[in-house]
């Protein structure tokens, strides 16, 4: 048995999703909300009410109904939802302005939210109603990829994605177009995956490149961002860590050390940049070849070689 959070359901005109959705979906993301977040974006003519009750009233934990100026003078607002309607819907119904306008009649006897700067009692709010309407069912548990420390799900899977297609293609360019929009079971929309490039490039996993500004053109993950990945993706990391270490002794060159070692290319030459930002060693890059390695620390081989010995050697991985 698995306590099953409700949906949430924003409804909103379509002039106002670029107003409210991209930095209100940055908030579901961070408190792990935007697995149960469905958008209805209302047209002139659509009525909410027959959506809600004859759709989706059983399974919704919450309804934020987004209101502006646009939004309250459309049907779906001014003439459709009633007294009789707002009673039934119960707490479950969330106004939120988004700015100055009139409220609807009906809806005037619920506390509006606006949004301030940090969304917390919006978010709190809706955090709360969502739980008075939990649902226990059995659920099998997937596993839609790792856990990545200090990372929301979809943030975290976008980056395991990533770096997996990185180690595929030897290069840590990636083009938000190459990523699988889908992927055991977990559906990114086109806005989500957007949602977590941000997220990754604001925390510094990766660094986003727009093509005349407008949209992701390709973005290049960082090593702080592989870093996190191959602790948490990559099986027995912490021993490649220091085979690469001690081998650099014997063999000098990033690419022979790859072969040597059998490992791929991108992640021999990940872990040398990253014992190199250490002061582990220094790097030669030579331009459309392999990087020269020199200047190693004796601290490197007595790690290295303690741990190859007795496994008990502290490691030499890199924290950011």
């Amino acid at each position: 048995m698995r306590s099953i959070l409700p949906k949430l359901y924003v409804c909103h005109a379509r002039g106002d999703r670029e107003k409210f959705l991209p930095d209100f979906t940055r908030q579901c993301m961070r408190r792990g909300l935007v697995a149960n977040l469905e958008r209805w974006e209302m047209g002139a003519s659509d009525s909410l009410v027959d959506r809600i009750f004859e759709e989706v009233m059983k399974d919704a934990g919450a309804f934020v109904i987004v209101l502006s100026k646009q939004s309250v003078n459309m049907k779906w607002l001014g003439e459709d939802l009633d007294f009789s309607s707002i009673r039934r819907i119960g707490d479950r119904l969330i106004p939120v302005a988004i700015e100055a306008c009139e409220i609807p009649f009906a809806l005037r006897n619920l506390k509006c939210e606006t949004i301030s700067e940090s969304h917390h009692e919006f978010m709190e709010r809706i955090e709360r109603t969502l739980s008075l309407h939990i649902s226990t069912q059995h659920v099998p548990v997937e596993d839609n990829g790792h856990s990545i420390a200090g990372l929301d799900r979809i943030s975290a899977r976008v980056l395991e994605l990533s770096c997996d297609a990185a180690l595929e293609s030897g290069s840590r360019f990636i083009r938000p177009a190459e990523l699988p929009m889908k992927e055991d079971g977990l559906l990114f929309s086109a806005e989500e995956l957007d949602d977590a490039l941000e997220i990754l490039d604001r925390d510094e996993y990766i660094r986003l490149f727009s093509s005349f500004g407008s949209g992701h053109f390709h973005f290049h993950i960082t090593l702080k961002g592989f870093e996190a990945y191959a602790q948490e993706c990559i099986p027995d990391f912490r021993e490649k860590v220091q085979r690469i270490g001690c081998a650099a002794y014997a063999t000098r060159n990033s690419q022979d050390l790859a072969i040597e070692l059998g490992e791929p290319q991108l992640l021999v030459d990940h872990v040398l940049e990253n014992l190199e930002h250490h002061g582990y060693l220094k790097l030669a890059r030579l331009k459309d070849g392999p990087a020269v390695i020199y200047d190693i620390s004796p601290e490197l081989l007595t790690r290295s070689t303690g741990f190859a010995r007795t496994r008990s050697a502290p490691f030499i991985g890199i924290s950011s």
